[in-house]
């Protein structure tokens, strides 16, 4: 009768091929065995280490009273090793939290930590070159996967398992910041922009004027003298997190204006050009103009001399008021 396969599941040893020998007939024949056709034979069975299937060899051993016979055969399988493997990673740049799940900082690179794959005894470690490894969702901010499948071929037989690890934001950064406008910037009727422009990573730069209200990409301007202080930062795209809040002080100053052309209007609001004696104080209006700009009356009080007794020269005096746009005497 034909020798009987074994059927050995891979232990990662080398296993016996055949479970029970082959019989004959006729004592003192012999039966040896080989994985070729063509030998080497012997007595021994022979023997396996890697899942799959072999063909072993038998014939009767050619002797001085016995020929040998053709070889036959018989197919042997050694199976794969059912397993139910776990995922463990690591690597450079990987954090493993608290609660024993995995993140990464995000840098714009494709993040592929190192797998080691182990038996469900959780120390057996399975060879990588047993599987295959997947990343999905490895670049930006979010939650990426990592996919490990048995190797056609291989020795284990196990379902995909996978693993998941998180890519959080990296902090977004200011290259260049914003500087004061001017040295400092003079009042000119004009909306003027305070800063310069700054520059970051990872987003767009801001900006607002004070400390509250919303930060804007556009670069705040304006138009009255005083002191302000713009706020600035990079607002994070998907992968980055908002920067640092950063600010800068502005000063627009008013404008001097020494030689105003200041006209004066009688009560009819025509140009004046005398009163007459009358016992009252003669208290004229007045326009005030810088060049071709007028200059508000809230810029400036007026006051007036001499203007009672007739034959008295009168005068108007403008007064600058503080703290407004312009520092205007006349």
């Amino acid at each position: 009768t034909p020798p009987v396969a074994a059927a050995p599941t891979y232990n990662g040893t080398e296993q016996e091929l055949i479970a029970t020998r082959a019989v004959v007939n006729t004592t003192g024949v012999v039966v040896e065995y080989a994985l070729s056709e063509d030998g080497p034979y012997s007595t021994g069975f022979p023997k396996g280490t890697n899942a799959g299937e072999y063909t072993v060899w038998y014939r009767i051993q050619e002797t001085a009273n016995y020929t040998g016979e053709a070889p036959q055969s018989v197919k042997a399988e050694i199976a794969k090793k059912p397993v139910n493997p776990t995922i463990e990673l690591s690597g450079e740049g990987l954090t493993v939290e608290s609660d024993g799940t995995y993140s990464y900082v995000y840098d714009g690179t494709a993040k592929e930590p190192v797998v080691t794959l182990k038996e469900a005894d959780s120390t057996t470690e399975i060879p990588a070159g047993e599987y295959t490894v997947e990343y999905s969702g490895n670049v930006n901010v979010g939650t990426a996967t990592v996919t490990v499948k048995a190797k056609d071929g291989g020795n284990y037989s196990f379902t995909a398992v996978s693993k998941g690890f998180t890519i959080g934001q990296k902090q977004a950064e200011v290259l260049t910041a914003p500087e004061a406008a001017g040295d400092p910037l003079t009042f000119n009727t004009r909306a003027q922009k305070l800063v310069t422009a700054g520059a970051g990573s990872g987003g767009t730069m801001v900006y607002r004027v004070g400390p509250d209200g919303d930060f804007e990409p556009g670069i705040p301007t304006e138009t009255n003298a005083g002191s302000y202080t713009v706020y600035y930062k990079v607002k994070g795209d998907g992968n980055h997190s908002d920067s640092e809040v950063g600010h800068v002080d502005v000063t627009i100053a008013p404008k001097t204006v020494k030689d105003p052309t200041i006209t004066l209007f009688d009560e009819n609001g025509d140009p004046l050009v005398s009163y007459t004696y009358d016992g009252n104080a003669k208290e004229p209006t007045a326009t005030v103009v810088d060049g071709d700009a007028l200059i508000g009356a809230d810029e400036y009080e007026i006051r007036y001399a001499n203007n009672i007794d007739a034959g008295n020269t009168a005068t108007v005096n403008i007064i600058d008021k503080p703290n407004g746009n312009y520092t205007v005497t006349g």
